[in-house]
């Protein structure tokens, strides 16, 4: 039987976070924090104490946090520079002094233009842009001619179980911003593990994306093109842009965090193309290999 009281504990309904509590757990936060925010003013990553704020105030809006923890800094160490979230870095050659008077103030207005252009992101300039690294002139062709110039998104859940919460805002991201932009949206069953797949949860699926009021462009599934991405993956390892890797899961992550290569990096094309065709063929344990992309450690 659900219990409705703990379940309105757990997700917050009918608690209310008043305004005072808010600047109550800011002006604590600064407090605690005065000394390091007094040395580094503009410098000090006042972000961490928007997360700290946020963690102690769970139910609290986020936007009269933020406003808050923003109007607090200006009070204490005046307006952020216009260079501010752009860390000085250690050996980075210093700019040319500015010149002073009204010459310095357009510069500065210049300087100011640039990162604001710099910074923003319009998502509707890259509508119809291509990333042409690498692509054959047919790929990109192709691309073309598929996409229309028009935003292609898609839903990908694992039918596996249940949906929650968390699918929900995905299922709404991708719908909504292919919508805004006149583009399309496929639900993509990801079932790269069929033992694990279940028709009760891609029953399940689909309702719940009817159910928040969506119908996708078309619905596929990761295994439609099983054969289609083993040969993508051959020709990685034939360009030499892959290989297969005999580290587990610990080891790859203690080379990560260490910066350090696989020992299997650099094995050859040929032994790696031998052995990703073992792998095909199911010659190696579960888990005993992996196809790896050559990242820059």
């Amino acid at each position: 039987m659900l219990d409705l009281a703990e379940l309105d504990a757990e997700t917050g309904v009918g608690v209310v976070i008043t305004e005072e509590q808010i600047q109550a757990a800011i002006d604590a936060v600064f407090a605690e924090k005065a000394a390091e925010i007094e040395e580094q003013k503009h410098d000090f990553n006042f972000g961490l104490l928007l997360t700290q704020v946020n963690k102690s105030l769970k139910w609290a809006d986020g936007g009269s946090v933020r406003d808050k923890v923003n109007a607090k800094r200006t009070s204490l160490i005046g307006e952020a520079p216009p260079s501010d979230g752009k860390r000085k870095k250690h050996g980075k050659k210093g700019k040319e002094a500015k010149p002073a008077g009204a010459a310095a103030q357009a510069n500065q207005a210049e300087d100011h233009k640039e990162e604001e252009e710099e910074n923003e992101i319009d998502i509707s300039k890259l509508i119809g842009r291509d990333v042409d690294i690498g692509n054959s002139t047919e790929i990109l062709a192709a691309h073309r001619a598929f996409t229309q110039g028009k935003v292609h998104t898609r839903f990908p859940p694992e039918p596996n179980g249940y949906l929650h919460i968390g699918h929900a805002k995905a299922i709404r991201f991708n719908f909504k911003v292919a919508e805004t932009y006149g583009g399309n949206t496929y639900l993509r069953f990801d079932d790269t593990n069929p033992c694990k797949e279940n028709n009760e949860f891609i029953d399940h699926i689909k309702e719940i994306v009817t159910w928040l009021g969506y119908t996708p462009f078309k619905t596929t599934a990761s295994s439609d093109y099983f054969q289609e991405l083993y040969e993508h993956a051959v020709e990685l390892i034939r360009r030499g842009k892959a290989y297969v890797c005999f580290q587990n899961s610990e080891e790859m992550s203690r080379c990560r965090n260490e910066k350090i290569d696989s020992p299997w990096r650099n094995t050859s094309v040929e032994e790696n193309l031998r052995n990703f065709e073992k792998m095909r063929q199911g010659r190696f344990a579960e888990g005993e290999c992996s196809m790896r992309m050559k990242m820059n450690m």
